[in-house]
């Protein structure tokens, strides 16, 4: 594709102020121009928004979304070289009210379909998800809803796991969700999880934004209120994950490529469970300027297995756990050779920062005050419980009175192996 098609698709692929969407797709004649065709659509609807995304060509574009409400009954599926760009706060993706219902009839592998207690609620074009369990070990995939016939739901796709008769069957799926894509960015709107009209939950897959096996992805200066789980969730199939094409996924530190994802500048509010999720092997990512305030438990949480990523110059506060928790988790590796650096972590309910293992990571620079909210005296600012990690030149006097934290920085007797130099505020070091 020429250039000036490039610039036309990147100024004609929107959704029109009055709420039209524009969906443009290119075609080659044979005289070899490039002409572009527009195909109006009825309304700014969710629907409307995907149509304008799927219209991109193969190497991608640009879908701008003016400013306005839109209700998201599923997810926003981009593909590879995808922008999606608001017009800041004011372009408000919400998700829909929850609909939560159990199935009649076991679903089987490979099944398309299937019967329900009662579809009410469901509607064609809905993004499901199937599970027997609301936790976060419990394997869920999400649908599609193609037709609804008598109390049965037909779906886009076969079912990838088994579920019991009685599952749940809900509405509920990320806002936006990035599946094993490269070269997506997400920027300047804002997310609504719309929580309070939510009872269900998948935990890491129903974040506001969700990346899972995405390649040099980006979500920069958006909002995201209210997610029915977490804020952002950026995951990579472990090692020996196997795709749906039976092909293993490539191990990205044997390989040296890594992630890349950037999660920068965004604004991440009372999520139910985590402001900002990384694991599953994510490598070399960037996690820089977020504020992220009043989640349910840790404003960020390592996960498994992260490595050569750098977490820096966030705010963390007022959040139900940690500031920043699980740094050191995972299975094979764990977390290794992480940066985390120049973060503010104050006034969470627990610790600052948590080190609970791993290799390499370095912990520097940070200010953590005011934590332990929820147990006035239990928590210290930051805590290292084992691990190899570098603790260095951070500030854990507490500024408030009464102190709220236990002390400044508490190392265990597990953690032999960790260096901790030139922090300030009282030290408890079991080791000694």
């Amino acid at each position: 594709m020429s250039r000036k098609a490039r610039n036309t698709l990147s100024a004609t692929l929107r959704l029109l102020s009055k709420g039209t969407i524009w969906g443009v797709a290119f075609a080659v004649i044979a005289t070899g121009l490039v002409q572009a065709a527009q195909t109006e659509l009825s309304a700014a609807t969710y629907e409307g928004i995907q149509a304008a995304l799927d219209a991109l060509p193969p190497e991608g574009g640009r879908v701008f979304i003016p400013a306005g409400t839109y209700i998201m009954k599923g997810s926003l599926k981009p593909r590879d070289g995808a922008t999606i760009s608001g017009a800041g706060p004011a372009t408000v993706l919400k998700a829909c009210d929850q609909v939560v219902q159990k199935s009649a009839k076991p679903l089987a592998v490979g099944d398309r379909q299937i019967v329900m207690q009662s579809v009410q609620g469901f509607a064609t074009g809905m993004d499901v998800f199937v599970h027997e369990k609301l936790d976060c070990t419990q394997k869920a995939f999400s649908y599609t809803i193609t037709s609804i016939e008598g109390n049965t739901l037909k779906f886009d796709k076969a079912a990838a796991f088994a579920q019991p008769a009685g599952a749940t069957v809900c509405t509920g799926v990320p806002v936006i969700m990035v599946l094993m894509r490269k070269n997506v960015v997400i920027e300047n709107l804002t997310v609504d999880g719309n929580r309070q009209k939510a009872s269900a939950s998948v935990n890491l897959k129903l974040a506001g934004i969700y990346l899972w096996g995405a390649l040099d992805c980006t979500v920069q200066n958006c909002r995201l209120d209210n997610c029915w789980g977490d804020g952002i969730s950026a995951q990579f199939p472990p090692t020996g994950f196997k795709a749906d094409s039976g092909q293993p996924l490539w191990d990205p530190l044997d390989k040296h490529e890594g992630n890349g994802t950037l999660i920068v500048n965004n604004h991440i509010r009372a999520a139910r469970s985590f402001g900002i999720h990384i694991g599953g092997g994510q490598t070399k990512s960037i996690v820089r300027g977020n504020v992220v305030r009043g989640c349910g438990n840790d404003g960020l949480y390592f996960c498994w297995d992260n490595a050569l990523s750098i977490v820096s110059d966030n705010i963390f506060t007022e959040n139900g756990g940690h500031g920043i928790g699980g740094l050191g988790e995972g299975g094979a590796i764990g977390d290794v050779q992480n940066i985390v650096s120049g973060n503010i972590c104050a006034h969470n309910s627990k610790c600052g920062i948590e080190i609970s293992g791993g290799s390499g990571n370095i912990v520097s620079g940070n200010v953590c005050y005011g934590n332990s909210r929820s147990s006035p005296g239990a928590f210290p600012g930051i805590q290292v419980l084992s691990g190899s990690a570098l603790v260095m030149g951070n500030s854990c006097n507490d500024r408030i009175s009464p102190s709220t934290q236990k002390c400044g920085l508490k190392i265990s007797k597990g953690a032999v192996h960790c260096t901790v130099k030139d922090n300030l505020g009282i030290i408890d070091d079991e080791r000694e």
